[in-house]
């Protein structure tokens, strides 16, 4: 800037003066466009009401009970199922439909 009687006023240098001068670069713009919108999800995240589900019951039972009324469980539907079998006897004579007696060895 010139002064009144047409000489130079000395201004002190700054590098942030200088560079706000500059045109923004493509990738400056960019940086600054992502910067801005992830600024604004991370608002929009923090303003969103979170309310949590219940804990399950069975987190505080033992695993060591857990684990006893599975194999009671087990165990009842294995007496169960064995006594709705009925029992095998290979004197009995009963034979099914598809059985094929094998002849005997001469």
């Amino acid at each position: 800037q010139r002064g009144a009687a047409g000489t130079v006023q000395p201004q002190p240098f700054s590098f942030e003066a200088r560079e706000a001068a500059k045109p923004k670069t493509i990738a400056r713009q960019r940086l600054e466009v992502d910067l801005m919108r992830r600024r604004e999800e991370e608002e929009r995240h923090l303003r969103q009401s979170f309310r949590a589900n219940p804990v399950p019951p069975s987190t505080f039972l033992h695993l060591y009970r857990n684990a006893e009324r599975r194999a009671a469980r087990d165990a009842a539907r294995d007496v169960k199922a064995s006594s709705q079998r009925r029992p095998h006897s290979a004197a009995s004579g009963h034979q099914s439909a598809h059985h094929h007696p094998t002849p005997p060895v001469p």
